[in-house]
């Protein structure tokens, strides 16, 4: 494996090598080049970091709307059982998948109608 030698002054400590190279090859790049490259693994490694980090909050936000959607399918489940009607399915269809229009879900004879008392508004004075 070639070796890189820096003919500028480097800004950073040298780092020792970890193995002994079979190979005496040798390269030999500018200082620039050198300061560039260490530059761009700098900023690969700072957007690496980034991105996991990112990874890493998608998850938890994820973790968090898993939790409220089962507690939601809690409140759903008592209250169908509170009505009398079907417990709520537990796969809940993805985009991937077709979903069942309402007329194919509730069979006629099964639907619940009520009276419902009109809410009073809350409006606010100008």
């Amino acid at each position: 494996m070639p070796q890189i030698t820096s003919t500028d002054p480097l800004a950073t400590p040298p780092v020792p090598p970890v193995a002994h190279f079979l190979s005496q090859d040798f390269i030999t790049i500018f200082g620039s080049e050198f300061h560039g490259m260490v530059l761009l693994f700098r900023t690969l490694n700072a957007t690496h970091n980034a991105l996991f980090q990112k990874m890493r909050d998608i998850q938890a936000q994820q973790d968090r709307h898993f939790i409220i959607l089962d507690q939601h399918t809690a409140i759903l489940s008592q209250i169908q059982q509170h009505l009398g009607l079907a417990p709520p399915q537990t796969n809940i269809p993805r985009p991937s998948e077709p979903r069942a229009l309402a007329e194919e879900t509730i069979p006629t004879e099964e639907t619940i109608t009520a009276d419902v008392p009109p809410q009073a508004t809350h409006e606010t004075a100008p």
